[in-house]
């Protein structure tokens, strides 16, 4: 048998707000690490956009550092995770981009999909998602409708479109691959669940010409070598899927809840599974003919909530948040709709704080009790969600990532809340590890940690009726 106890994996993790490479070893202990935020631009109300050469810098930048410290010749192989349903166009002779990114969070074609109600069940039976505008084949469009750059490259026969993932697979292998994953080509909508490929009548509904597109391949896949180095790319993923890998193979009883920019709530299943209302189906994994699906749920609203709160009213670089949960009082809730409402609801909700005495809109609550109450709308919008999963499934127990997970009070409240214990790995980078273990190839799972945490539930009847009343509210505003 051979001596894997040397070899150390790769995980590339793109992410809304930073780019990271991550060498493990065989153990799935960090051996060296390099980071390199991104800049985003938010473009009143409903535009989100960023560069695809910054991102493709810091990437690269990223990779620099890390072979400064490791060898590149002891990494056996590397993985890639990408941000989900973010779009580019770019040329394919020269590399650059023609268009900027369209991120998951850009809604510009909202007006589009209103048009395209009509289908919107046939689209949700082929691809298990919701019609909306977050996914990429409505941004497709409307690039190819409104940006000249775009239009020049189609008509000189020059354009590559597609996910984030295909730019990056393209430029950061040598040989320039145009493929893409099947969990990314998920979320273009045009990808067919059953057949795991694109779907001519799809196209048609979307109004796009199917030979623009990458070439679908599993997630699991010899993508190529990286530019300069022998080390192949065996995996390429979405960022929330990858982060199901983490500790290795998925446990089926176990819901999966990342708390990151937006929160996602992910639960391993079978291919025959019927999905809940309001839920989406989707891909985690795939390799040859296997294919291994999931039940996801989506909270808009999570960091991103917290960064509007800061960037419209209070100005701090950084919130205690377990303080602020601490001398939380109860006496409001915030109306969770930063970027639209997700599952189950894929509504559009006004941001607000609520008093609960009279459920009217508090202008400026003081800062610790604002705050609080987003969080609190954070956990009660994944408690929404895990209901909803549970109606397709039994589930035993939570894990906890993210951002958010590093607050001991919000996993005491989310196993409160939810009755199930949850378990914090003792780890950050959840994405990097299950990216680099999934491109390892290795049967054996990765340990969570000495330092991981366990949160049992605790009697907490207020919280539980703040939730109710939270749920009450959300279902008389949308009925209105």
């Amino acid at each position: 048998m051979k001596n894997i106890s040397h070899d150390f994996f790769l995980g590339i993790d793109q992410g809304t707000q930073s780019s990271r490479a991550i060498v493990f070893n065989h153990k799935g202990e960090v051996i060296a690490k390099a980071q390199a935020a991104v800049s985003i631009r938010n473009i009143p109300k409903i535009k989100v956009e960023q560069d695809g050469v910054e991102i493709l810098h810091s990437i690269t930048s990223c990779l620099q550092n890390i072979f400064k410290e490791i060898n590149p010749e002891r990494i056996k192989s590397a993985g890639l995770a990408t941000q989900r349903s973010s779009i580019i166009a770019w040329d394919r002779h020269t590399g650059n981009p023609v268009s900027p990114i369209l991120s998951w969070r850009d809604r510009r074609a909202m007006d589009f999909i209103q048009s395209l109600q009509t289908y919107k069940n046939l689209i949700q039976k082929k691809t298990g998602l919701r019609l909306t505008a977050y996914y990429g084949a409505s941004k497709m469009r409307w690039l190819l409708n409104n940006n000249s750059a775009v239009k020049n490259a189609l008509n000189k026969q020059t354009l590559h479109i597609g996910p984030l993932a295909s730019y990056l697979i393209f430029s950061l292998c040598r040989n320039k691959p145009y493929l893409v994953d099947h969990a990314n080509a998920l979320r273009t909508q045009l990808l067919n669940l059953e057949t795991l490929d694109w779907d001519d009548e799809l196209f048609n509904i979307f109004e796009l010409p199917q030979n623009i597109l990458p070439q679908v391949v599993p997630t699991r896949f010899d993508y190529g070598a990286l530019n300069k180095t022998d080390i192949p790319l065996r995996s390429v993923n979405g960022d929330q899927t990858a982060a199901m890998y983490s500790l290795g193979k998925t446990q089926k009883d176990e819901v999966l809840v990342n708390l990151g920019t937006g929160g996602f709530v992910l639960y391993p299943t079978a291919i025959n599974s019927i999905i809940p209302d309001g839920l989406l189906g989707g891909i985690s994994d795939s390799k040859n003919n296997q294919c291994e699906r999931l039940i996801e749920g989506t909270i808009n609203g999570c960091g991103s909530a917290l960064n509007w709160y800061r960037e419209k009213i209070s100005q701090k670089d950084f919130f205690d948040i377990d303080k602020c949960l601490q001398n939380f009082k109860g006496k409001i809730i915030f109306a969770n709709g930063i970027n639209g409402l997700g599952s189950p609801y894929w509504k559009e909700l006004t941001p607000n704080f609520i008093a609960l005495a009279d459920f009217k809109t508090i202008p400026h609550p003081p800062e610790s009790q604002a705050v609080a109450a987003i969080i609190e709308s954070i956990i009660f919008l994944v408690q929404i969600n895990i209901n909803q999963i549970k109606k397709a499934g039994n589930i035993k127990s939570i894990r906890l990532t993210g951002g958010l997970a590093n607050s001991k009070a919000v996993c005491q409240l989310l196993a409160d809340l939810s009755g199930l214990t949850v378990m914090r790995p003792d780890m950050t980078e959840a994405t990097a590890r299950g990216s680099a273990w999934l491109a390892s190839e290795l049967d054996e799972p990765w340990p969570a940690g000495s330092e991981t945490r366990y949160y049992t539930p605790m009697p907490n009847p207020l919280l539980q009726s703040r939730f109710q009343q939270f749920y009450e509210f959300l279902t008389n505003s949308l009925q209105e």
